[in-house]
């Protein structure tokens, strides 16, 4: 309606209102936060709410209908395009708007490599997604990914109370250490004010202080994010495996559902797997095995990733609950890589062009179609 111009002066001057009053309220929201992260996102806003400002005066005294609806979608566009361009943006790792790193910050970048996680605690504590400008690989995420049931059930497994929102998390307390470790945690962050209420874990941990007011817990012989299994389970049941997992923390294993192969023959001494490479959609093992054994990654399992063994395309299959393994069917030497591809992505980008298709047509033949519809209606 709004691109046809065919949109009611009633209809207008309440997107306008309505769209004004949205605007207006993020604005007062992120002026509460001086950060001058978000100066020019401020000021996108401001020109928007003035642009519906301007819309609705001409709609309440008849200044010109089309023109004041066209202004109004193209305001609302531009506005969209400016929010992915704040919220989602690209941003280089030494770029000035990125505060400097603290010193409990700095430590994390030295000792958490790519193959352990660290864990917020508190709320409002080194928030979510920040953690992605000092290269952290964070338990605790604002992702979209938080909202499927199997990540809701493991994430509410380790603390009931994990979620602020339905797309973020941060730890309060947690219930149960075993699945903390089984997801490659080894460091958790904490406010020097609140150690005193968190309940420390029965297993050996380093404390380490920070002059910036912060610690961070150093949990002991964790295995990484990547490892060599060497014995697996089948369980007739996710709810079997999340259970025994709960119950148990067990080096070197896995639980599944899925069919095993043959006996595993690798030992744990003699056997290892780190992670060489990580980009977006692409990760790159490395293993070194003295017999039959999976090689574990403890992220997401999807069936969207596509798996080679040394160049040679093999399946991944689900265990621990949430995470990945591939199986290695004996001694060696293997890289392997792994592709994300989501099919639906192509699907949303010929969706795209054919509304663009559409879009241009419609642009190009506006007055003839206005026509043919005014012909319709008379008819």
């Amino acid at each position: 309606q709004l691109m046809t111009m065919k949109l009611e002066k009633r209809k207008a001057i309440i997107v306008s209102v309505v769209w004004g009053m949205m605007v207006g309220g993020e604005i007062i929201l992120l002026c509460q936060n001086k950060d001058d992260i978000f100066s020019s996102q401020i000021s996108v806003m401001i020109v928007c709410v003035i642009t519906a400002l301007v819309s609705l005066i001409m709609l309440v005294f008849n200044l010109g209908k089309d023109l004041a609806v066209r202004i109004l979608a193209m305001a609302i566009a531009f506005s969209g395009a400016m929010f992915a361009k704040n919220g989602l943006q690209m941003i280089d790792a030494d770029a000035d708007e990125i505060p400097m790193a603290t010193e409990s910050i700095q430590y994390l970048q030295e000792v958490a490599s790519k193959e352990y996680r660290m864990a917020t605690v508190g709320r409002e504590n080194f928030i979510p997604q920040l953690n992605n400008y000092y290269d952290i690989n964070n338990l605790c995420a604002h992702v979209f990914v938080n909202t499927e049931e199997k990540m809701k059930v493991y994430l509410e497994a380790i603390d009931s109370e994990i979620y602020d929102i339905t797309t973020k998390t941060s730890i309060k307390e947690v219930e149960n250490w075993n699945l903390l470790l089984y997801s490659g945690v080894k460091y958790l962050l904490i406010e020097e004010k609140e150690l005193k209420n968190f309940k420390l874990p029965e297993i050996e941990y380093a404390l380490h202080q920070f002059g910036d007011g912060e610690c961070v817990i150093e949990l002991e012989n964790i295995q990484p994010r990547s490892y060599i299994a060497t014995n697996a389970w089948k369980c007739a049941t996710e709810s079997d495996i999340l259970q025994a997992m709960k119950d148990e923390y067990r080096e070197s294993t896995i639980y599944t559902t899925e069919t095993l192969n043959n006996k595993l023959t690798a030992t744990i001494d003699k056997s290892f797997c780190e992670i060489v490479e990580e980009g977006n959609n692409h990760i790159v093992l490395q293993a070194n095995v003295d017999g039959s054994s999976y090689a574990v990654l403890s992220d997401y399992y999807t069936n969207n990733w596509k798996v080679y063994v040394n160049g040679e395309e093999k399946n991944m299959i689900s265990c621990n609950y949430l995470f990945s393994a591939i199986y290695l069917d004996g001694a060696g030497e293997y890289t392997i890589e792994l592709i994300y591809d989501n099919p639906r992505k192509n699907v949303c980008r010929i969706i795209s062009l054919f509304a663009w298709a559409i879009f241009i047509v419609v642009i190009i033949l506006h007055k003839k179609v206005s026509g043919m519809i005014k012909h319709i209606t008379e008819v």
